[in-house]
């Protein structure tokens, strides 16, 4: 076995850098010009989005503050919405139409919606039983009701023409 001889020479002039060298110190300044131009981005972004949060922030303290506490529960916000997917003005107009059509004879005097039932429960009074039961077989002609039932009957005693007072329930349908 020979030993390896080393040559040392430090007096030789620095001569240009190798090929691959070159290459990744291009490389690398390439890469730390292209981080500092998508930091400078994500840091705008994120100013964008800080000012935005704090105009929401803003724009919530001032909702609280005409609100005064009166913060919804979840099932509260939802039947405010359904409420306004009801189809109230054609549900209304179609009842007053059928009251309209037993020629006085109906008085129609509330209405309570279910909205988690889609249902609804109308109270009215008749002159007569028969009027009530014509009453009910006429809504069932309406395409915004569906089902309508005879819940309840009782005759106003207090009353000296002994109306009817009724309740009919009934589903109301969303689809116009």
């Amino acid at each position: 076995m020979r030993p390896r001889v080393v040559q040392l020479d430090f007096a030789r002039a620095p001569g240009l850098p190798r090929r691959p060298g070159t290459a990744l110190g291009i490389a690398g300044i390439a890469l730390l010009l292209l981080s500092s131009v998508l930091a400078r981005d994500l840091v705008a972004q994120r100013e964008g989005l800080e000012s935005r949060l704090d105009a929401l922030r803003t724009a919530a303290a001032a909702a609280g503050k005409v609100q005064r506490g009166a913060k919804k529960s979840a099932p509260e916000r939802d039947a405010g919405f359904v409420e306004l997917v009801v189809p109230w003005s054609a549900l209304l107009s179609e009842l007053e139409a059928a009251s309209r059509d037993s020629a006085g004879r109906i008085a129609l005097l509330g209405l309570e919606p279910d909205r988690v039932k889609r249902r609804v429960r109308i109270t009215a009074q008749a002159r007569t039983l028969e009027d009530a039961l014509a009453y009910v077989k006429r809504l069932a002609t309406i395409d915004v009701v569906r089902t309508p039932m005879l819940d309840s009957h009782e005759v106003r005693v207090d009353d000296p023409e002994h109306p009817i007072q009724f309740q009919v329930s009934a589903d109301w349908s969303a689809a116009l």
